[in-house]
């Protein structure tokens, strides 16, 4: 299965043919290729694979933030993080050697 796609870049990267930077946002024509088993994906700016179709989409910005939330379980679980030390602080019985 062999694809090419024109879409905007997502994040910046370079040309896979002539090296040039590609900032966010602009054209390239993404190619993906099965050969094999593998997939092997290619990136090409707009000067090296032709003018990019004159109604591509513009590029869609997704917030990343993520909103805080409070740690209820941390609480819970300190008692057993510190377990070594507490098992030697304590007093042995008689018999337990160790």
């Amino acid at each position: 299965m062999n694809t090419r796609t024109w879409q905007r870049a997502g994040i910046g990267t370079l040309c896979g043919r002539c090296g040039a930077t590609i900032a966010k946002g602009d054209p390239v024509l993404r190619i993906v290729m099965v050969r094999g088993g593998h997939t092997l994906r290619f990136v090409r700016c707009a000067k090296c694979d032709g003018p990019a179709p004159p109604d591509l989409p513009p590029l869609v910005v997704r917030s990343t933030t993520i909103a805080p939330s409070a740690l209820h379980r941390v609480g819970t679980l300190l008692p057993f993080v510190d377990w070594k030390t507490r098992a030697a602080e304590r007093e042995r019985e008689p018999g337990e050697e160790g």
